[in-house]
């Protein structure tokens, strides 16, 4: 017996050693008491509530401890918690409360801009177009040469190709010597041996015209770009791929036609194009790829974003060429607030 009264004796003196202190909470003493008593009953109930004030203290100590965050951080929000902590506007409130947050931190940012230098925050958008504009052109490069490289299109033999049509048009230079005509007949051979190892080729007219040998459908697709300062002589492009894209504007240069005999191309057209309904478009010089395919072809898309000119000369632009038809162009490019007065 007195071994199984060991456990219980120690418990109910080391529960008497704490009721003796001067700040002992009254359950401790009922706990003491329920012990001496051996009411188990009254020991239950006793340590359900010491555990209960336990949970009270822990729960009061991480109360006081947001409430000095919040009070470092948004005072005023702590002061209106604490005014009205019944106010049932509190549990929707603050169900949201980093969303608010949020919006009120860029609120304050926003209205702190006005005493910020327009040409700061301008000097720093530039800086950050140019770096993500330098990234995207890294990635690209990356990806097209690693395409490029780390596929079977680049084999040994066709670098020593690419290299040795690089060489020839080098040596070509202005094509004006003794034997241009047969190294001009060799850049196209090179050519021919080289173009698979490339996906995209982007020269003038005049360079595909004198290095491709001509094929049906050779390329996927053709994109011309400024075809309104190409002349009809570019429509043979047509011919080099199921697909051509003509990029142009109709407002802007037209062929120049310099040295163009009219007479010649009536002459050709009466000739070769004698039952073509279009005849007559085929005898004007300086009539250009874009107005033949905005003639011919469907799925034009009017670009309006302009980066280039200033909103001035876009205006300008505006007024006498592009609203007269129904368009209007808009000016995107950025500039300081530094920048000279446009003069009239």
């Amino acid at each position: 017996m007195a071994a199984a009264r060991g456990p219980l004796n120690e418990l109910g003196d080391a529960i008497s050693t704490v009721a003796g202190w001067s700040d002992a909470a009254e359950p401790v003493h009922r706990l003491s008491h329920a012990v001496e008593a051996r009411d188990h009953e009254g020991y239950a109930r006793a340590l359900a509530r010491l555990v209960r004030l336990e949970q009270v203290s822990e729960a009061t100590t991480r109360r006081d401890t947001l409430t000095h965050q919040v009070r470092t951080t948004a005072p005023a929000l702590a002061e209106a918690v604490l005014t009205s902590p019944d106010d049932d506007a509190w549990d929707s409130r603050l169900a949201h409360q980093e969303a608010a947050f949020g919006w009120g931190a860029v609120g304050a940012w926003v209205l702190a801009q006005d005493q910020v230098d327009a040409n700061s925050i301008q000097a720093q958008i530039s800086v950050a177009d140019h770096q993500l504009r330098t990234v995207a052109e890294n990635i690209a490069a990356e990806r097209a040469w690693g395409h490029a490289v780390g596929s079977e299109r680049l084999t040994p033999g066709r670098r020593a190709d690419l290299r040795s049509y690089s060489q020839q048009v080098s040596r070509l230079g202005k094509g004006t010597g003794k034997y241009a005509a047969q190294q001009r007949a060799e850049i196209r051979r090179a050519m021919e041996r080289c173009r698979p190892a490339v996906p995209v080729w982007i020269m003038p007219l005049y360079r595909v015209a004198e290095q491709f040998r001509m094929q049906e459908n050779m390329f996927d697709v053709v994109v011309v770009d400024e075809a309104s300062q190409a002349g009809l002589e570019a429509t043979f492009l047509q011919y080099l791929a199921p697909k051509i894209v003509v990029i142009g504007d109709d407002k802007q240069v037209s062929p120049a036609a310099v040295g163009v005999d009219q007479q010649q191309l009536r002459d050709l057209a009466a000739q070769y194009l004698h039952d073509d309904r279009y005849k007559d478009t085929w005898q004007d010089p300086q009539r250009s790829l874009f107005d033949e395919a905005a003639m011919r072809y469907g799925g034009q898309l009017t670009l309006v974003e302009h980066r280039r000119c200033v909103p001035e000369i876009i205006g300008f632009s505006n007024r006498i060429a592009y609203e007269p038809n129904g368009i209007r162009l808009i000016p995107v490019r950025q500039f300081g607030s530094d920048r000279l007065a446009p003069s009239s």
